[in-house]
Parts: structure tokens; C-alpha cells; sequence
């Protein structure tokens, strides 16, 4: 993902909420307004998704804390570490930055209300998306696995998502949970998934974690060696690195 030709970045002081402090890097701020949108109106809609999103799970959109000085469970090595601790995100993880990024893509593109939103996922990904789906009072299809846990069943269920349990059919290849939500978007459903490969836009709003990282690394004044990114699909790695090369390229890091 290319960063807006006229990118900012933020002064210290624009605010707590990711999405509005770093919003002139985001290419749904640009977006927006080439749409027309003022900034305000932009501002007013994340903090009314964030206080939404609060009331659903106790916490809205916050930077997520940089643990300095962590001695490794090896005290051989002359290393120390860093952490970057996303568990206290909204709906326990990095999921729902992704997610937050992508809605914001559909007001600027006016997706009807009634346009229901899909997912395939079992666990953090499909909360975070009827979390925040729930937020913006959009309906959600998420397709599941049988095996799927009960606690996110159970959190799906009190989020008012409709879940779809997919099981595996006589002689079918693949995965019945991804067959069906590609099934689901072809009709007519809007991919309201973490994977880029589903909608490129996710990357928008995960990006916002490279940002802060950038920051609290600049802050810190920390010397990093090397950077270790726990993957699954890629979203986050790729967001990630984004963001801190435009850190450097906009000269908040060297």
C-alpha cells in the first residue's frame, strides 16, 4: 500500500484515539475528503464508532502500551527486549484496527446500510468484526467451523452476528468456511475480512499500529535491532512494516 501524496504526520497533541491522531496519514481521511467530507465530520464519526464500540466491550480505540527493558527467559543472551502488547485492544486483539480501517472505507463509499458484512473466521478476527459491525449497526454473516470455541460462539451470539456452523461436505477441497463467505460476497455481502487478499483496505487501519510503534520507538529512543512479528495471515506484518517505513520516509524515525 503506496501512503497519500500529502500524508501527515501528527503533532504530539491530536488526540488519544488512534484513529484521529494519525487520521491525515489514513487513505480513508484522503478519501473522504477528495469526497467532500470536512475534518470535523471525520472526527465525529470515529469518536461515535469509538463510544459505540466502548459500550459494547468497556474500551474503545487506544494506543496499546510499548514495554521497555524485558530481560529474555535465556539470561545468556546480551539482548534486552520490547514489547508492543495489543491484548487490551478492542475485542482482546489487533483484529479490530483492521477492521475499524475498512468501515471507514464504507462510509466514505456510502455502502447501503442494509448490505450485509461477511467473515470466515473461528476465533479474535470474527469478534473484532461483530464488534464492530455491531458499532456501526450493520448485519454479519460469520462462517465458523464445527469446532469452533464456545466462548467465541457464545461472544458471537451476544454481538448479534449470525453465525453460520460449515461443515465439511462429501469430497470437498478446501476450506467450507472460506467456500461459503466467498459464496456469501458473490451474492451480494460486503468482505468484512482481515486479509488483505479479501480487501485491501484492512491494511489502511492496521497501519495505525506501525505508526504508534514508530512513535513510542522514537520516544523511547531505543535502538532496534531487529523486529519479530507473530503471523498468522500477514496483515499485521505488512501493516506494520508500512507503517514504520513511512516513519521513516516522513522522518519521525531515522
Amino acid at each position: 500500500m503506496d501512503t497519500p501524496p500529502a500524508a501527515e504526520w501528527p503533532v504530539p497533541d491530536t488526540g488519544i484515539n488512534p484513529f484521529v491522531h494519525y487520521r491525515k496519514l489514513l487513505w480513508s481521511w484522503h478519501r473522504a475528503m477528495a469526497a467532500g467530507w470536512s475534518d470535523a465530520a471525520f472526527v465525529a464519526v470515529i469518536h461515535d464508532i469509538d463510544s459505540a464500540i466502548a459500550r459494547t466491550c468497556g474500551t474503545g480505540f487506544r494506543v496499546t502500551p510499548f514495554i521497555e527493558g524485558i530481560s529474555p527467559a535465556d539470561d545468556t543472551l546480551p539482548v534486552l527486549l520490547s514489547a508492543k502488547v495489543e491484548t487490551g485492544n478492542v475485542a482482546g486483539s489487533h483484529k479490530a484496527r483492521h477492521l475499524m480501517g475498512l468501515v471507514l472505507h464504507m462510509l466514505v463509499d456510502d455502502v447501503p446500510d442494509s448490505t450485509r458484512l461477511a467473515i470466515s473466521s473461528c476465533g479474535n478476527a470474527a469478534l473484532a468484526a461483530a464488534t464492530v459491525a455491531g458499532a456501526v449497526g450493520r448485519p454479519i454473516d460469520v462462517f465458523i467451523p464445527p469446532w469452533a470455541d464456545d466462548i467465541v460462539v457464545d461472544g458471537l451470539g451476544a454481538l448479534g452476528a449470525t453465525i453460520h456452523v460449515c461443515e465439511r461436505t462429501e469430497g470437498q477441497a478446501g476450506d467450507p468456511c472460506m467456500a461459503r463467505f466467498q459464496a456469501a460476497v458473490a451474492s451480494g455481502s460486503f468482505p468484512f475480512s482481515v486479509q488483505a487478499s479479501e480487501s485491501h483496505w484492512v491494511l489502511d487501519g492496521g497501519r495505525t499500529i506501525g505508526w504508534e510503534l514508530a512513535d513510542q520507538i522514537a520516544d523511547a529512543a531505543v535502538e532496534v535491532d531487529d523486529l519479530m512479528v507473530q503471523v498468522g495471515g500477514g496483515a499485521l506484518l505488512a501493516s506494520c512494516a508500512i507503517g514504520l517505513i513511512e516513519a521513516v520516509q516522513l522522518g519521525r524515525l531515522a
